[in-house]
């Protein structure tokens, strides 16, 4: 799944649509693409059961900035961020 910059950074709260079923994923702080989040008993009907669901996030790079956004990661940069 992809994220923003800013969901990676700042975290997030996400509501994802499985199935039939909607979950809940936290996405802590400082999360780096190809970080991965297990979901016990939220992955595939096997005979056994309810297996995990694994998610892999992909933090999602802009290819184009706006003047403004341009702005905002300069005063980051300068700032350490």
């Amino acid at each position: 799944m992809e994220i923003t910059p800013a969901q990676a950074v700042l975290g997030d709260r996400l509501d994802l649509r499985v199935g039939d079923e909607t979950v809940r994923l936290d996405i802590p702080p400082g999360t780096e693409t190809g970080a991965q989040f297990a979901m016990r008993g939220k992955g595939r009907q096997h005979q056994r059961g309810r297996g995990d669901l694994v998610i892999t996030v992909r933090v999602k790079m802009p290819r184009r900035l706006s003047r403004e956004q341009k702005r905002l990661w300069e005063e980051l940069k300068k700032q350490g961020g």
